[in-house]
């Protein structure tokens, strides 16, 4: 078992990374690739002779005719940026345009007709003049709605030079972190990460220790240790899945292929399915202290549920000691993720540029709760087992189960970003930014 000050070359060395942004991940509504979509159809629009006294007055404003021409060159990159009710107002504004040309198309048509010798008394002039007014009434149309769809990506595109825009993907994930007492009861949340593992159909739970971290180093708690496997007996009850794990550390067995993945031996281990508890406790030096509680499963190394609670000694009735963290994923990445084909399984891993290492762990957890509470996502516990149940000097190597890694960076203004990249590849794309506990 790890020890205060252990050293964890394992965790660092295979995770040194890029930070080039990825943009492999672009989905566009195919219903914006329409023809009657299509940037020529605007830009020929754009430029299209009208009233006589037109070409003077653009003259005049060739500076903000240069900047619309440029609005209408990057429509197709705007467009993924407008809010729905922007897009259906484009659609409005472009289906003004189409009518508008039928007009100019069947006024022009009038405007030529010529006498004919089968009806010579036929009113050419009023022909002509219906003509000229239905040119005259399209291009006004026309004129109107290029203006319409101007102003949607003029009103987009001071939005973006401002700094204010959102976009309508934007995904904000809360979580509430609830004030606690291990001396009392087993806390709500807690509980419901046992009665989802029990339903996830394992047979045996088994538990260990809690690793405590300070600063840079971490520890085993035995009294805090006794103090929740007190706890989680009572909610067991008779039920007997709740067992201990005593003396876990992985090992590969002799007979096993170089470089496969070992397993997590302890005594009292059981053959029936099984999951083991994943404590982590950081104690922050503004006095706060977190417990991270999951479960995972000891044969695919796969979380099975997560909550996070704060430690106290304050009643727990108190609605105000209740926390609340977030993700902000600023282009709905996440989303893409849960719906992709061959689903990622993820690892959370940092740049450990933080205060200490309590600290960087403490958000590695939050994330990977915030995420586990909100999303379907899977998460493996590679870095979990790797960090306290490897011992260095068995010379281990082998390939983790992760396929992907979300990646926490310190910024220099103090954010904290959120990156993801595939195991397979060096770039990363910006998720957004992850916000720290605080009171609602």
């Amino acid at each position: 078992m790890a020890v205060a000050g252990a050293a964890r070359p394992a965790l660092r060395a295979p995770y040194f990374f890029t930070r080039v942004k990825l943009n492999l991940m672009k989905q566009y509504p195919n219903s914006y690739r329409k023809e009657h979509h299509s940037l020529w159809l605007l830009l020929a629009v754009f430029f299209l002779s009208v009233l006589p006294g037109s070409l003077a007055a653009r003259t005049d404003n060739m500076g903000q005719e240069a900047t619309d021409r440029a609005l209408l060159e990057r429509r197709s990159e705007l467009l993924p940026k407008l809010s729905s009710a922007e897009r259906t107002r484009m659609a409005q504004f472009e289906s003004r345009i189409e009518e508008g040309q039928r007009m100019i198309r069947s006024g022009e048509v009038l405007m030529q007709t010529q006498p004919s010798a089968l009806n010579p008394n036929r009113d050419i002039a009023g022909e002509r003049r219906r003509g000229e007014q239905m040119r005259n009434q399209g291009q006004t149309m026309v004129r109107e709605g290029q203006q319409g769809i101007l102003g949607i990506l003029r009103d987009l595109q001071q939005r973006i030079d401002e700094g204010t825009f959102v976009s309508p993907d934007a995904v904000t994930y809360r979580l509430s972190i609830p004030l606690v007492q291990l001396d009392r009861n087993l806390p709500a949340t807690i509980s419901a990460v046992m009665a989802r593992t029990r339903e996830a159909g394992f047979e045996r739970i088994f538990f260990d220790t809690v690793f405590v971290w300070e600063g840079d180093a971490f520890s085993s708690d035995n009294a805090l240790g006794r103090t929740l496997y007190e706890r989680l007996l009572e909610d067991d009850g008779d039920s007997l899945i709740l067992g201990r794990a005593f003396d876990a550390v992985l090992k590969r067995e002799e007979e096993a292929a170089a470089g496969a993945r070992p397993e997590l031996v302890f005594d009292n281990k059981s053959p029936l399915r099984s999951a083991l508890i994943a404590t982590e406790v950081f104690r922050l030096a503004d006095g706060a202290t977190y417990l991270s509680f999951r479960t995972l499963d000891l044969a695919t190394w796969r979380q099975v549920a997560a909550t996070m609670v704060k430690l106290g000694s304050r009643p727990r009735s108190l609605e105000a000691d209740d926390l609340s963290a977030e993700l902000f994923d600023a282009e709905g990445i996440i989303r893409r993720f849960i719906h992709l084909r061959e689903p990622y399984k993820f690892a959370v891993l940092s740049d450990f540029e933080g205060e200490n290492e309590a600290v960087d762990f403490m958000k590695m957890r939050l994330l990977q709760t915030i995420l586990s509470a909100r999303t379907p996502l899977i998460f493996g516990e590679s870095v979990f087992l790797r960090n306290y149940y490897l011992d260095d000097a068995a010379g281990l190597e082998w390939e983790d189960v992760e396929s992907a890694f979300f990646i926490l960076q310190h910024q220099a203004d103090g954010t904290l970003e959120v990156q993801a990249r595939p195991h397979s590849s060096e770039q990363t794309v910006t998720i957004g930014t992850l916000a720290l506990p605080s009171t609602p």
